[in-house]
């Protein structure tokens, strides 16, 4: 493929995309001081794991904050000179579903500088870790917490500050350490690496500041924006359908779609085996189906939404295909749906009216779209065993964040390494009996 052309059609589309959320956030709040103002007010916020910049600060503002994000994030890719893959696209996909919900202008840099460390300390080239080091700001609520919301440390203050980014390199470095064994672990049976490693570091992590005395012990009940599908659906499909007509153009059609869907591998770089037009096409194709689901079982979109969708469509450029992630969805849905009729039997409501408000809750909707992650057992073991991952990770899913104090924003991303871990012997001594048996 041509790398060149290759890169300049990324930058290209996605200064467009970052402008669209630009002139979306000046459209929707048309006074440029409360723009500038409640876009920069989100700094000072802790907003650990639970709160939605939508419901906190106004529409307009959420979008301009992430599309300024999104230009740093273009910015870095260029200035490092790196070669555009899948992973990059997905990573920068990430930080802006994340600019949504947890990550902001201050709080990813002390991150991405500890694996900026890491690179120069083991004589790197930035660009072979410009990505992961996009990937390490999960952990950005390490330096939130730290900044703003821990009293021992008086709130803003300098020490505050410090303390903070102090934190938050060692962090980003130790991401960079983890990252290269992760794959040991789930055998890659997770496309989400960096997820599953940022857990196990944000655990490390949170359990050292309980030690001294720095963490945070009470967590608030979550607060997302309800209400507003109209508007944000809106914005949502206006990037889906840049990227579909982009990539229609840059591919000249849908040719070799099919050979894309019908490639059958825990992983695969997308951009580098067939181009980054047809790329474009499967992430349009993915965050649509996505979106949708969110809308017909009756979701709101809103900040954590839009961070699960944007994921999925991040990797629908490193992996994901509509074939692999239908099983996940449906076994989520399934499981959430029994789960959430099983458990109000006794209540006056009804089975059937609170299965399906469990399934269009924010837990399982996001359990749901993040749970693509798992369609390498799709691909490995097949479509049964993408159903059972799906379902079993939407149960094991509510009880992870607690072990790392919400420290990660990439919940999922440590419940499906989990996941993989806990079925990967269960699959494949299932598979051993039954070729003896054939």
């Amino acid at each position: 493929m041509n790398n060149i052309n290759d890169n300049k059609s990324f930058f290209t589309i996605f200064l467009l995309i970052s402008f669209a959320l630009l002139i979306s956030g000046a459209v929707m709040t048309p006074s440029l001081h409360i723009l500038l103002n409640e876009s920069f007010s989100i700094v000072e916020h802790y907003f650990i794991i639970n709160k939605d910049y939508f419901q906190i600060v106004d529409v307009g503002s959420t979008f301009f904050k992430s599309g300024i994000l999104i230009i740093f994030v273009l910015i870095s890719y260029y200035i490092s000179k790196v070669k555009i893959n899948g992973s990059h696209i997905a990573s920068v996909m990430m930080v802006l579903g994340f600019s949504f919900f947890g990550k902001n202008i201050y709080n990813v840099w002390p991150l991405f500088f500890g694996v900026v460390l890491f690179a120069k300390l083991k004589k790197r080239k930035i660009s072979d870790v410009i990505n992961l080091a996009w990937f390490s700001t999960a952990l950005s609520p390490i330096v939130s917490s730290l900044a703003f919301d821990t009293p021992v440390l008086k709130p803003g203050s300098f020490i505050a500050i410090i303390v903070a980014i102090l934190f938050g390199v060692i962090s980003g470095y130790l991401v960079a350490i983890f990252a290269e064994h992760g794959h040991k672990l789930h055998q890659n049976l997770t496309l989400y690496n960096a997820g599953f490693v940022g857990g196990l570091v944000a655990l490390t992590i949170n359990s050292f500041l309980k030690a001294i005395g720095l963490s945070k012990n009470n967590y608030t009940q979550g607060e997302y924006l309800v209400n507003e599908n109209f508007k944000l659906a809106i914005v949502l499909f206006s990037i889906f359908l840049i990227l579909f007509v982009s990539g229609f153009i840059l591919n000249r059609g849908l040719k070799g779609y099919k050979a894309l869907l019908n490639k059958r591998c825990k992983s695969l770089d997308f951009v580098d085996n067939y181009g980054i037009g047809l790329t474009f096409i499967n992430m349009a194709v993915l965050g649509t189906i996505t979106s949708c689901y969110v809308l017909i079982v009756g979701g709101h979109l809103n900040g954590v939404i839009y961070a699960a969708i944007f994921t999925v469509t991040g990797f629908a450029a490193f992996g994901m295909t509509f074939i692999g992630i239908i099983p996940i969805i449906f076994g989520t849905f399934a499981m959430s749906f029994i789960t959430g009729g099983i458990s109000s039997i006794f209540l006056p409501s009804g089975i059937i009216a609170s299965a399906l408000k469990n399934v269009s809750s924010n837990n399982m909707l996001t359990a749901a779209i993040f749970g693509c992650g798992l369609s390498p057992f799709v691909a490995h073991f097949g479509i049964a065993a993408g159903i059972i991952s799906g379902a079993f990770n939407s149960i094991l899913l509510p009880n992870v964040s607690i072990l790392y104090g919400f420290m990660s924003l990439y919940n999922n991303g440590f419940s499906t390494g989990l996941t993989s871990i806990i079925l990967l012997p269960l699959f494949e001594n299932f598979y051993k009996k039954l070729n003896k048996i054939n």
